[in-house]
């Protein structure tokens, strides 16, 4: 990996990442929202709603934006992002992308290092496909401010960037985390314009295991 994408990376380290996703509540809206309210319903009738979003690239080029929807059983934070690059291949194929992505498991052991997270488990990290689009997928159980949570990191290239969902879950949690989170990115992918055919049916579970490292 460059300098540069190393650099941007530590960046968002300490700006992404403990901006939105690191915290263990949800936060008021970071800057306003002009456009239409997106709604989301996953499994049982759950509604997500869109909490508040920032724009991270003026003042730090290359770490994109994020939004965050809320619901009754936990919050999303969703992050589009390049890095410093517009040519990230579709998917989990980018020679890059693997190092990315294990740079945000080791942000996470960051966190439990300094002591916001404790009791921290990290689980197998896997590819699987949703609304068309391979995803590379970690799970983590751990506890933020004494209260136990369930969270799911999904990451994927998609139109030359990076697309990045950090999910929070509450334990215990009513319904299985796994369906949630797969049926909200796959409702999220259908508002994005041009990212997957909104009448294709949705694919079939395929996960596949990879060896943490």
């Amino acid at each position: 990996m460059t300098s540069k994408l190393m650099s941007l990376a530590a960046a968002m380290s300490v700006g992404a990442w403990l901006a939105g996703c690191a915290t263990g509540t949800p936060t008021a809206a970071s800057a306003a929202i002009t456009a239409p309210v997106p709604t989301i319903r996953p499994p049982a009738g759950v509604t997500w709603q869109l909490a508040g979003a920032h724009d991270f690239e003026a003042n730090r080029p290359g770490l994109g934006s994020r939004q965050r929807y809320e619901s009754v059983v936990g919050w999303v934070d969703v992050y589009h992002y390049g890095l410093g690059r517009s040519n990230w291949a579709t998917g989990v194929a980018d020679p890059a992308f693997d190092a990315h992505f294990r740079s945000t498991i080791n942000e996470v052991r960051q966190l439990a290092q300094s002591g916001q997270y404790t009791d921290l488990k990290i689980g197998p990290t896997r590819d699987t496909r949703i609304g068309g689009l391979d995803f590379r997928t970690v799970s983590y159980q751990f506890r933020s401010q004494g209260r136990p949570l369930e969270s799911r990191t999904f990451m994927t290239g998609l139109q030359g960037r990076l697309l990045k969902y950090r999910m929070n879950f509450p334990s215990p949690v009513e319904g299985d985390v796994d369906d949630i989170a797969r049926d909200f990115i796959d409702k999220d992918l259908r508002h994005a314009p041009g990212a997957i055919d909104a009448s294709a049916p949705r694919a079939p579970l395929r996960i596949a295991r990879r060896s943490q490292g």
